[in-house]
């Protein structure tokens, strides 16, 4: 799967410009992943899923880095954040039966599939997050802010979704009382400065339900951040760690 790479950011030219502390400016920055321009077909591929597979650090969106990571050689995703353009569609009950008989092998796709047939105010494009359960086939953070030496970052919100994987393994394995979690936890300088998590499926006495449209996750209550980390906590070992992510947002800093 050969693809070119995507520049978003042009933060590392700005910083030779900069001056020390002649004042300062705020940013707000807001990935939606949509690539005004793209020639689609060229750099999502047939599979309409894109990673960078030259250097397998990530995916630049302003000072922003969503990071993954990559076998270069095999040209294979391990781990972390990919974008896809799949069209999504709402995983239905009915479906069961086929989708049981291949399994993740028929439905590939669907573990990098929207779960909802609309998708975030009509965008093409979606971030999708993947925790793979080696260790050594994740990047070392999954979202890195990249201008430290010249300012800061305070994070806002993203939109958060599931896969279409995702709903069928909870429909298939979750009873009452379980849950499928996302927590976020920020750092900044290897010090922890806040987290906040929410249910992407709750199956607790009160409520039996799979998220299946776009949910706004706060992000604020981590504050000042240099990077975030994600993790995907299911009570069945059986669901894999997999969400849909869309129009994530920040506030930059910087100080010329």
């Amino acid at each position: 799967m050969k693809k070119t790479i995507i520049i978003i950011s042009a933060f590392l030219s700005l910083v030779s410009c900069l001056n020390d502390g002649e004042f300062t400016r705020t940013y707000p920055v807001e990935a939606s992943f949509e690539y005004s321009g793209l020639d689609y077909a060229k750099e999502f591929g047939s599979d309409s899923l894109y990673f960078n597979d030259s250097h397998g650090y990530g995916i630049g969106w302003d000072y922003l880095a969503f990071r993954h990571k990559v076998d270069t050689i095999k040209k294979v995703f391990e781990g972390g954040m990919l974008l896809s353009c799949l069209k999504g569609s709402q995983f239905d009950p009915a479906d069961s039966i086929s989708m049981a008989t291949a399994d993740s092998e028929a439905f590939a796709n669907d573990a990098f599939r929207l779960n909802s047939s609309l998708m975030f105010h009509g965008s093409k494009t979606y971030g999708v997050y993947y925790e793979n359960p080696d260790p050594s086939q994740m990047p070392e953070s999954d979202v890195e802010f990249m201008a430290t030496e010249i300012g800061q970052c305070v994070l806002g919100l993203c939109y958060v979704n599931n896969t279409r994987y995702v709903a069928y393994k909870v429909s298939k394995c979750f009873e009452d009382g379980d849950r499928l979690t996302l927590q976020a936890t920020g750092y900044l300088d290897g010090v922890k400065t806040g987290e906040n998590s929410i249910y992407l499926a709750d199956f607790s006495a009160q409520k039996d339900s799979i998220i299946s449209r776009w949910t706004a996750f706060d992000l604020s209550k981590l504050g000042q951040v240099d990077h975030v980390d994600f993790k995907v906590v299911s009570t069945k070992k059986e669901v894999p760690a997999y969400f849909c992510m869309d129009n994530f947002t920040a506030s930059v800093t910087l100080s010329y």
